[in-house]
């Protein structure tokens, strides 16, 4: 399907959605989620001499440890951040900070054989690195102990590709519960890894040399049919098409698609792998697809997207949440496809939101921020504005790709007339809600 036909399609789409009616609909249904604690994300600005720009720093993801023992995250200036939930003061708390010399792509906490916190960091051009948080304590007055967190490196994923001094960095990781395995992707590669032996435990890498797998999900165990899809792995690529690997016979099975973007998110429903769903940068509907069919989607979701950056959304029995550019977060029944919650939760674009269970209840943590220029003329533009992504690596795909013109005149912008817009509100923010 052509660029122009998926444009179409999506525009007949959105003018359902104009209806009235439907959204007279919507708005009765909306309620309201109580928000129990936020962290205020310090938006320094930091010269990057590699590219010259001044950068606010926000979150760009946000996931969650132990049922809510941590959340973990990456910076846009390359921080690592770990925090802590403290009920009793209902306050999110930092309790590790990482500054990195390079790109952070992502990471993920699991636990070891000895059961042991690790974290797992994706870095541009570098092994993959792996660190044990610690929890140590040290005297203070008065002979009480304070708790002291640090990461301390126990090893390195080398991943080379062969005659060359790069390295495979992944731009995703996913870790199969059930299976107790490590994978992820990144440029022409899937990888299983191992984490006891600190190497690569089996890959496959037949693609061809453009192509970039961005996103990737693998089916939830005890979900239904999980044993028809426990050797599956779904996965979106740059040039907008979502392929579907069995990883046992190394066979790409199925390949479809209707973004007009580059695939960001794919979620396989947690309680029937039949369904997967999927969203992409600059692509203002979420599809949900029936693997069953595969020759189009069942259902759409309406957001707003206008950016290159990742807007994450995330799947909890039969509730779907995402967020939208202006700080909104809808929350949806899968099952009845009624909009349960909409609710402005930040001021600025809604990059990640992960949802939890802790005992009976349900949580949400979100986080926002993107990337904002002034040009010349003073006026504010986002990230969607120019040719870039939040991965570096993304702007390999979209550099070979044919460009519009107003894209080309964004380009053509000197990078002495963009600078980036100083922001002091409260958008840049962690934000923990109960719904």
């Amino acid at each position: 399907m052509s660029t122009i036909e998926q444009q179409d399609n999506q525009n007949n789409i959105l003018q359902e959605l104009d209806n009235p009616i439907r959204t007279n609909e919507i708005q009765s249904q909306v309620q309201h989620v109580k928000e129990i604690a936020s962290y205020q994300i310090d938006a320094k600005f930091e010269k990057n001499i590699k590219q010259a720009k001044v950068q606010q720093d926000f979150l760009k993801n946000i996931d969650v440890y132990d049922n809510g023992k941590y959340f973990y995250g990456l910076t846009e200036q390359m921080f690592l951040k770990i925090f802590n939930f403290n009920e009793s003061q209902s306050q999110i708390e930092e309790i590790i900070s990482k500054k990195f010399p390079q790109p952070l792509y992502d990471s993920i906490m699991l636990k070891n054989k000895s059961d042991q916190d690790l974290v797992v960091v994706s870095i541009k051009n570098q092994p993959i690195s792996i660190y044990k948080l610690q929890n140590n304590t040290q005297n203070a007055e008065e002979e009480s102990l304070i708790p002291k967190n640090s990461l301390k490196n126990v090893g390195y994923l080398s991943s080379q590709k062969k005659n060359t001094e790069i390295y495979q960095t992944p731009l995703q990781f996913k870790y199969d519960d059930n299976k107790k395995q490590l994978f992820g992707v990144g440029k022409q590669f899937i990888i299983n890894y191992d984490l006891n032996k600190f190497q690569i435990k089996d890959s496959y890498e037949k693609f061809v040399k453009s192509d970039i797998l961005s996103c990737f999900d693998i089916p939830k165990q005890n979900s239904a049919d999980y044993s028809k899809y426990q050797d599956i792995v779904a996965f979106g690529k740059f040039d907008k098409k979502i392929e579907i690997l069995d990883y046992k016979q190394k066979k790409i099975i199925n390949q479809f698609g209707l973004h007009l973007g580059g695939i960001t998110c794919l979620k396989f429903d947690p309680l029937d792998s039949n369904y997967l769903y999927s969203g992409a940068r600059k692509d203002d509907l979420i599809y949900q697809w029936d693997l069953r069919k595969q020759d189009t989607f069942v259902h759409y979701y309406q957001r707003k997207c206008t950016t290159n950056q990742r807007i994450q959304f995330d799947i909890l029995d039969n509730t779907l949440a995402y967020g939208h550019m202006n700080g909104d977060i809808s929350f949806v029944n899968i099952n009845t496809k009624e909009t349960l919650v909409n609710q402005k939760i930040h001021e600025d674009c809604v990059n990640t939101v992960k949802l939890f269970q802790k005992e009976d209840k349900k949580y949400c943590i979100s986080t926002s921020g993107q990337r904002h220029y002034k040009i010349n003329d003073e006026s504010d533009t986002t990230d969607s504005d120019e040719d870039s992504s939040d991965d570096e690596i993304d702007m390999e795909i979209e550099q070979s790709q044919q460009q519009s013109t107003v894209q080309k005149v964004n380009k053509n912008i000197s990078k002495q007339q963009k600078e980036k817009v100083v922001k002091q509100d409260d958008s840049l923010k962690l934000c923990l809600v109960q719904i």
